[in-house]
């Protein structure tokens, strides 16, 4: 019986290549799943980075800043002890410190050609983005982080470059350029997406803060205008009184009526929806009695400039009319 021949398995070169490249797809696959279902910029960023790091690599991404002259550091999965290490050695912070690029650099060649490209020297690639006080220290950068040979790709979509990403890793070759490019775009879609979104939740929210507005503002005037019509049945002061502060009451408010004594020189208080307790905590704490009760209008102070203006006013802190309200000899223990 005739033998067959010897099945031919590929050179080990050839295996170690495709199997390389299995495991950066499945990686590269899972992170891609992942990227879909982020909600947010730092689920879809975390990711990216888990993937990568999973490869025994590092990724960081790098966003482009207003006016397109820098970069600024979005991401990093390298740890924060080393972050902290390398901050202390160059006095920068990493996420504060503008990556500069322009045509002559590798960051700006790979934003502008709109290509991932292979960086081989790495040393070349830290001179570019360090100051010239400290490029001394590149090489104990590069020490620190272990730094070596990557793939720098565009994050493009929809013709617009939205910033860098930059893998290092013994895992990743030149052979890798079309796949982190490919995978650059999945990122680049995924953050474009997660803009919009953020765009539409912030129209959405304005819209709903304004509705509130308008709905806040209408409940005012229906209930100033309830309260007007029963103030033209009213009888005397105190059914005025009354009829106003149930309408400020049912908007969930409380109301102080003050009135101008004959002399034009005080202010009495007439009227509050204030809870009896809180008037009688009050009345013990002053030693004075609200009902009746009046005091003399400051020149320049508050009460005084809003009766000269005429006009209302949004009063941030209430104890400035407390404090010019009780007597002056109380007035030191209400401002501490």
């Amino acid at each position: 019986m005739q033998q067959k021949p010897p099945r031919k398995t590929a050179p080990e070169p050839v295996q170690g290549a495709l199997s390389h490249s299995h495991e950066l797809l499945l990686a590269l696959g899972r992170a891609a799943q992942s990227i879909q279902r982020a909600h947010t910029a730092e689920d879809f960023y975390h990711a990216v980075g888990n993937e990568i790091k999973s490869l025994g690599g590092e990724v960081t991404l790098m966003m482009v800043n207003e006016g397109r002259s820098s970069l600024s550091i979005a991401y990093t999965s390298y740890s924060p002890n080393l972050i902290r290490k390398a901050e202390k050695i160059t006095g920068l912070l990493l996420k504060d410190h503008p990556i500069p690029f322009s045509s002559n650099t590798v960051y700006g060649q790979a934003m502008d050609g709109g290509k991932a490209m292979f960086v081989q020297s790495v040393k070349q690639a830290i001179v570019e983005i360090v100051p010239r006080s400290i490029s001394a220290l590149t090489d104990t950068l590069i020490s620190t982080f272990k730094l070596g040979p990557g793939i720098l790709a565009p994050l493009r979509v929809e013709n617009e470059t939205l910033g860098l990403l930059k893998v290092n890793g013994k895992f990743i070759d030149e052979n890798d350029i079309p796949v982190m490019e490919s995978f650059a775009g999945q990122i680049a879609t995924g953050l474009y997406n997660l803009r919009l979104m953020q765009k539409l939740q912030d129209e959405l929210s304005a819209r709903r803060s304004v509705e509130e507005s308008l709905k806040h503002s209408r409940d005012l005037l229906l209930a100033l205008s309830r309260a007007a019509q029963s103030i033209q049945k009213a009888r005397t002061p105190e059914d005025i009184y009354r009829v106003v502060g149930e309408q400020i009451k049912a908007l969930g408010f409380e109301a102080t009526i003050l009135t101008i004594d004959s002399s034009h020189e005080n202010l009495c208080h007439s009227y509050t929806t204030l809870s009896n307790d809180i008037i009688q905590n009050a009345e013990k704490l002053a030693g004075v009695s609200a009902r009746g009760y009046c005091w003399s209008i400051e020149a320049g102070g508050t009460y005084s400039r809003i009766i000269a203006s005429g006009k209302s006013e949004l009063i941030n802190k209430a104890e400035e009319l407390f404090t010019e309200a009780i007597p002056k000899y109380m007035r030191p223990l209400a401002v501490h």
